[in-house]
């Protein structure tokens, strides 16, 4: 989950770092939104991608990965599959790294994230550790950038050909919300631009899942909600 532009995110204050939306995380409906995150990705292991096979272990990336709530709850239901996540917010990462030392000692390396952000050009996302990846997780995210589709196609340039990219965003029928960097007031996608943004992006096979769930928000934050599911399978460029 984002951390930007005062990205909805789950976590508690941490430290000084002016992008830390720690205190968002005492709160109990983004407690309960996190929690419904995470169930979805913990019961749609398969139809994401995350394949967690001992003799060739998924690996996936979680960017915009806020706390580490998402590959935490994912790691909890594997046993090989890793995780590399990253965050434009240092308090973020500290939490994402903090979350792999719960996991059992042979595990907690499974988890590691770094900060920076991939729309801008940092070296040391440039190695091999940061490619290759059978699944890239945008969780809350993909409203806060600038270009989706461009968005997308750098997590896509991340993914092995035929892995998925999987986004999880708010439905919304107003489309001119698109990009809304409004303060309280949390933008999201139809399920008509969220596709087109993928398929600009290059990827294909896109399938959606609704989950049934209102996922309750106060109105000064927009109000109730319903979470979409997406995910688009990356083909040789």
């Amino acid at each position: 989950m984002s951390t930007e532009d005062g990205r909805l995110q789950t976590h508690s204050s941490h430290s000084n770092d002016a992008s830390d939306p720690g205190f968002m995380y005492k709160q109990q409906w983004v407690q309960d939104l996190v929690s419904q995150l995470c169930l979805f990705v913990q019961t749609n292991t398969d139809w994401m991608g995350v394949r967690d096979e001992i003799d060739r272990p998924a690996r996936v990336l979680d960017y915009a990965c806020g706390n580490g709530a998402l590959s935490k709850a994912l790691a909890d239901v594997t046993t090989h599959t890793t995780f590399r996540g990253i965050d434009s917010s240092a308090a973020q990462v500290q939490r994402f790294n903090d979350a792999a030392q719960a996991l059992p000692d042979d595990s907690q390396l499974r988890m590691l994230a770094a900060q920076g952000n991939l729309q801008e050009e940092d070296a040391k996302f440039e190695s091999a550790e940061w490619y290759h990846f059978d699944v890239a997780l945008i969780s809350m995210a993909l409203h806060h950038v600038s270009s989706p589709s461009d968005m997308l196609k750098k997590l896509a340039s991340r993914v092995s050909t035929g892995g998925c990219v999987v986004i999880a965003e708010f439905l919304t029928e107003e489309t001119h919300l698109l990009g809304d960097q409004g303060h309280g007031k949390w933008p999201g996608f139809t399920k008509q631009s969220l596709q087109q943004a993928m398929e600009q992006a290059g990827l294909v096979d896109v399938e959606m899942r609704t989950d049934p769930k209102p996922t309750v928000i106060p109105a000064e934050f927009g109000g109730n909600k319903q979470i979409v599911f997406a995910k688009g399978r990356t083909v040789a460029s």
